[in-house]
């Protein structure tokens, strides 16, 4: 498990970026990495990023919010997604 919410927004900034490269730590992350006791967030966001990745897309912060909203996900926490995202 990832130790902290800073650490797992690091994690997916990393993804994010080098998404290229996603394949060297792919069997080495997952999932159950993040805590989704304290928001679902960044495990739907991780799960978006590697389904992309897995599919050799290239994706951005704009699509990412894209599709979270075509899925309709929405959080429990009131986050807006796509503001998390940019920032």
């Amino acid at each position: 498990m990832l130790s902290s919410p800073i650490v797992e927004q690091k994690v997916l900034a990393g993804c994010l970026q080098h998404q290229e490269d996603f394949a060297l730590i792919d069997n080495q992350i997952a999932e159950r990495d993040f805590d989704v006791e304290a928001s679902k967030v960044h495990v739907t966001i991780f799960k978006l990023i590697r389904h992309a990745a897995r599919n050799k897309e290239i994706v951005d912060e704009n699509i990412l919010i894209s599709r979270l909203r075509d899925l309709g996900v929405t959080f429990e926490d009131n986050i807006d997604a796509a503001e998390y995202i940019r920032n």
